[in-house]
């Protein structure tokens, strides 16, 4: 075998093994965050974000929490699932130990709020906006 074979066969292995590698690193970033958890993440996070932007003051909503909770008891999460800040208009849901996801409302209101973990229910009142109080109704 003449060196000039060795050369385009060693090349094609090596071209061929860089290629392997870049598919599969490419398919690993595009699967991972579509499934599993975080996708939940962003979709309560995102559902709750929505519900405040179309209320009013003065309004009462409950939200069942029940597939968050399996969710959370799933991946051994027994942190606070839902935080709604006030001072940054955002919500976030931690269903894992990561970071969670974070999504903002753009409704000038003010958010009273309670994550009855026995009940599985989210609870909001739609209050004026309180310039800066960040409350949670225990």
């Amino acid at each position: 075998m003449d060196k000039k074979a060795v050369n385009v066969t060693l090349e094609n292995i090596v071209y061929t093994l860089f290629l392997v590698f870049f598919v599969v690193s490419v398919t690993f970033l595009i699967v991972r965050p579509s499934g599993g958890v975080s996708a939940y993440e962003q979709i309560y996070a995102k559902q709750i974000a929505l519900m405040i932007d179309k209320a009013e003051p003065g309004m009462k909503i409950e939200m069942d929490i029940y597939d968050i909770y399996i969710l959370a008891k799933e991946n051994d999460f027994n942190g606070k699932w839902i935080n709604i800040d006030n001072d940054k208009n955002g919500v976030k849901v931690m269903l894992d130990k990561g970071e969670g996801y974070r999504f903002s409302y753009f409704n000038d209101v003010s958010i009273v709020w309670n994550e009855d973990k026995d009940a599985k229910i989210l609870s909001m009142k739609i209050i004026e906006n309180l310039e800066g109080k960040n409350e949670e109704v225990v």
